[in-house]
């Protein structure tokens, strides 16, 4: 499943506010220093950056040291996630044990905890019965907690979260709702208002200031 508009980069514009949308989410304090001394900081910068430079299609040699970077950062904070898998304002708290398919699709101000693995199908398949995406589509301003295990081709509304530990092995399209257990089942129709801060919205209300 290909990345959607929202989730892809296409200049130097979108570069800087997907950047300045993931610093609000994760922290909101001194974006220096937090690229010095915040590995996750610089991880989610050079993957910001790394999405700019292929869209603008600088050529691979040119890439390769921040790739080469990017990889051994990666392997440090035990991160297995590709580019353009996340939308503007993601959140990674913490750094280890973080795996995410290349295929699957994260929406705006999502928040994703240790030990979470969004995986896709590993069921061969008469290729006349694919589906239309192989690993899991989740909306904006999801929550996802510790230990979170989801695979295949699954939907998550917005505005969901995903308890600790569960594990989500089917679609729940709806919006506003908690999801946990295992297998996961909805056990509120409470959703993320006050569990995640949506950096977009931070980046949206600066770009309306300086255009006034």
């Amino acid at each position: 499943m290909p990345a959607t508009p929202e989730n892809r980069i296409h200049n130097w514009r979108d570069c800087k506010a997907f950047i300045a949308a993931d610093y609000h989410s994760r922290s909101g304090r001194r974006p220096v220093f937090e690229f010095l001394f915040n590995p996750v900081a610089r991880f989610l910068v050079l993957m910001r950056l790394l999405e700019w430079l292929d869209a603008i299609r600088v050529p691979f040699v040119l890439r390769a040291p921040m790739i080469l970077w990017f990889r051994r950062l990666s392997l440090r904070l035990g991160f297995s996630i590709s580019l353009y898998v996340f939308g503007p304002g993601i959140a990674l708290p913490h750094y280890g044990n973080v795996m995410i398919h290349g295929d699957a699709c994260i929406g705006r101000n999502c928040r994703i905890h240790v030990g979470t693995a969004i995986a896709g199908s590993a069921v061969i398949m008469d290729p006349a019965e694919v589906p239309e995406f192989d690993a899991p589509i989740i909306g904006d301003n999801v929550y996802i907690g510790p230990g979170a295990k989801m695979n295949g081709p699954l939907r998550i509304g917005n505005d969901c979260v995903i308890g600790t530990n569960s594990v989500v092995t089917r679609s729940f399209p709806m919006d506003g709702v908690t999801i946990s257990g295992f297998p996961a089942r909805i056990v509120a129709r409470q959703g993320s208002q006050n569990m995640l801060v949506r950096g977009c919205d931070f980046v949206h209300a600066l770009a309306r200031k300086g255009d006034e």
